[in-house]
C-alpha cells in the first residue's frame, strides 16, 4: 500500500523507475492497471448480465479502459459496449494494440470523432456501470467541446460511474475542474494518490477511492510528498507509566489572550490537558483570568499583566524565570493586534530557547520578520490557515495556485527554517528538510471559533510529553481532523464547538492506540483487493 502523493510529473518518474530500473514494461503496467479496474468492477457488480459501458480516450488512460473491458469480457460479462474517442490512428501505440485485442475478442467497439450518437447517449443513460477512461492525469487545459458532451451525458446517467486514475476533467495536480468534469462514484487510481484526489473540488468528484496495484515496488523515500497514515503516527502516541507524576508529562508556557478573545487560552489549555500534558503556565491579561480559571482551574497563572485588557512587551519579565522549567511555548492565540502585544511576540521569537508554536495574532509579526525565524536555533512551528499564510507572504488570498502550492510551501519551509502547518482541507504539513505530509482527515464541522486554538494545545501537549516535534505535528493534525470526521454525523457538520473537539480527543487516542481508528486507511489507502 503506497502512502505517496504524486503529481503528474512525478507519476512519470514513478513509472520510469518501474520500467527502466525494475524491468517492468509499459505494456505490463497498462495490463495490470486494466486488470485491477476489471477486478474492482467485478467486486462491486458481480451480476454478469448487467449493462456496462466504457468511454475511452485515445491516450493511455483509454488504453487502461480497453484492457479492463477485455478482462471483464473474459470473466463472463457479456453486455459490454466501448466508445473510443477520435480514431484508431490518433490513439497511442499501446491503446491501438489493446483496441485490436478487443476486436479480436469480439467486443463491441464504436469509434467516434465529434458529435455523440443518439444510441450512445441512450446506452450510457441506461447502463448499470459506466467506466470513464477518457482523459486521465495528463489533462492540463480546459476540456474540449467533444468531451464536454460525453461528460455531461455520463453525469446525467443513473449508472454507477467508475473513473480510471482520476475523474476526467479534474486536474490531477490541483483538483480544479477544467471546464467540466465527471462526477464519479468510484475512482480506481493507479499506484499512488494524486493531489487532485485530495484537494477540492476533485476530492468531492472522485467518490470512493481505491488504489490499483501496478506491480513492482518503489522506495517511497525517493519522493517527498506523502499522506499521513495511522500506521505512521500510532506508534508515537506517548505512554503514561504507572510510576509517573504530573511533572512527568511536561510543561507548557502559554502567552496570549486579550479582552476581545478570552476563549483562546481556554481552548489551548483544554487541548493540552486532553492529550495528557502536565502543567500550563499562562501569561494572560487580567480581564482573561476569571474566564480561564473558571473553565480550566488546572492552569498556573504567572505574575499579573501590566495592562488589564492586553499583553505588552513589559510583561516579558513575568515569564523569563519560567522558560527553563518548560518544554514548549505557545504564543499568539487570542493575543490581539495591539502594538505592544506584537512587540512582545518579536522579543519572544528572539529570546526564547524553547520549541515555539506561533499561532493566531502572533502570525501578524512574521510578514516583515521572517529573518528573525531564520536566526532561531530552536524549532519554530507556525500554524496559519490560507488567509494568514497569504498575510505572512504578502500575497493576495486569490493568488494561490493549487497546482504549485505544495512546492511553494516546501520552499517556504526550507528557506525560513520552520515547520509549517497550513490548515485547510487537506491540511498541509511542511518540514525544513523538504518533506510534505497531507492530511485530508477532517471536514467543515471544524470551521468553528477556537478550533485552531485547540489544535495548538494538542500539538503543545504532545511535544511537552517528549514526542518528537515532527511526529507531534502529524499526530495533532490527524487527531484534530478525526474529531471532525467522527462527530460530524452527530452535529450534521454544524454546531460543533471548540470544547467538543478537545473533549473527544482522549477517546480517539485510545482508538488509535488499539488500531481501531483507520480513516485514512479505509478512505484513501484501500487497495482494489481490500474492496
Amino acid at each position: 500500500m503506497s502512502d505517496l502523493v504524486l503529481n503528474s510529473e512525478e507519476v512519470r518518474e514513478y513509472e520510469r523507475i518501474l520500467t527502466e530500473e525494475q524491468g517492468t514494461t509499459i505494456d505490463t503496467l497498462m495490463e495490470n492497471a486494466g486488470k485491477e479496474v476489471a477486478l474492482f468492477i467485478s467486486k462491486i457488480e458481480p451480476l454478469k448480465h448487467k449493462k456496462i459501458t466504457f468511454w475511452c480516450g485515445p491516450g493511455n488512460n483509454g488504453g487502461d479502459g480497453l484492457v479492463a473491458s477485455r478482462h471483464l469480457f473474459n470473466k463472463g460479462y457479456q453486455d459490454i459496449k466501448i466508445y473510443l474517442s477520435g480514431s484508431r490512428d490518433r490513439a497511442t501505440p499501446l491503446t491501438r494494440k489493446n483496441l485490436d485485442l478487443c476486436y479480436k475478442e469480439g467486443l463491441k467497439v464504436e469509434i467516434f470523432s465529434e458529435s455523440l450518437s443518439q444510441e450512445s447517449m441512450e446506452r450510457t443513460l441506461g447502463s448499470d456501470i459506466v467506466i470513464d477512461s477518457l482523459l486521465g492525469i495528463g489533462l492540463k487545459d480546459e476540456v474540449r467541446v467533444n468531451y464536454k458532451g460525453i461528460i455531461e451525458v455520463i453525469n446525467q446517467s443513473s449508472a454507477r460511474v467508475v473513473s480510471v486514475d482520476i475523474p476526467s476533467g479534474v486536474s490531477a495536480d490541483s483538483g480544479d475542474i477544467l471546464g467540466v468534469a465527471v462526477r464519479a462514484d468510484y475512482t480506481v487510481t493507479m499506484g499512488t494518490l494524486k493531489p487532485g484526489l485530495l484537494f477540492y473540488p476533485g476530492r468531492e468528484l472522485s467518490g470512493e477511492i481505491v488504489i490499483a496495484n501496478l506491480g513492482g515496488t518503489v522506495n517511497s523515500s525517493r519522493f517527498s510528498t506523502k499522506i499521513i497514515t495511522e500506521t505512521l503516527i500510532s506508534r508515537h502516541l506517548p505512554v503514561r507509566k504507572e510510576d509517573s507524576h504530573k511533572g512527568s508529562f511536561g510543561r507548557l508556557l502559554f502567552v496570549g489572550g486579550s479582552f476581545n478573545y478570552q476563549g483562546a487560552p481556554i481552548f489551548v489549555s483544554l487541548g493540552f490537558f486532553k492529550v495528557g500534558g502536565g502543567y500550563i503556565y499562562s501569561l494572560v491579561p487580567k480581564t482573561v483570568v476569571s474566564a480561564l480559571t473558571n473553565w480550566v482551574p488546572e492552569v498556573v497563572l504567572t505574575e499579573p499583566s501590566i495592562k488589564d485588557n492586553y499583553l505588552t512587551i513589559g510583561d516579558l519579565t513575568a515569564i523569563t524565570d519560567l522558560l527553563p522549567k518548560c518544554q514548549v511555548m505557545v504564543v499568539g492565540p487570542g493575543l490581539g493586534k495591539e502594538k505592544g502585544s506584537l512587540q512582545l511576540v518579536e522579543k519572544i521569537i528572539d529570546d526564547s530557547h524553547l520549541p515555539l508554536i506561533i499561532d493566531g495574532d502572533a502570525l501578524l509579526v512574521l510578514r516583515d520578520n521572517l529573518e528573525r525565524l531564520k536566526k532561531r536555533k530552536f524549532p519554530t512551528i507556525i500554524t496559519p490557515h490560507f488567509g494568514e499564510y497569504a498575510l505572512i507572504t504578502g500575497k493576495n488570498t486569490n493568488y494561490f495556485d493549487k497546482r504549485t502550492i505544495i512546492e511553494e510551501i516546501r520552499s517556504f519551509s526550507r528557506e525560513n527554517n520552520l515547520l509549517l502547518l497550513l490548515k485547510g482541507n487537506p491540511t498541509i504539513v511542511a518540514f525544513p528538510d523538504g518533506k510534505i505530509f497531507l492530511c485530508p482527515v477532517g471536514n467543515v464541522s471544524l470551521a468553528t471559533p477556537g478550533s485552531g486554538d485547540v489544535l495548538a494545545g494538542i500539538l503543545a501537549g504532545f511535544i511537552a510529553q517528549g514526542v518528537s516535534i515532527k511526529e507531534a505535528i502529524l499526530l495533532a493534525v490527524y487527531l484534530h481532523g478525526a474529531v471532525g470526521e467522527t462527530l460530524s454525523g452527530e452535529y450534521e457538520k454544524r454546531g460543533l464547538l471548540a470544547r467538543d473537539i478537545a473533549f473527544k480527543i482522549p477517546e480517539l487516542m485510545n482508538q488509535l492506540r488499539a488500531n481501531q481508528l483507520n480513516i485514512i486507511k479505509n478512505r484513501f489507502l484501500r487497495e482494489v483487493t481490500d474492496v
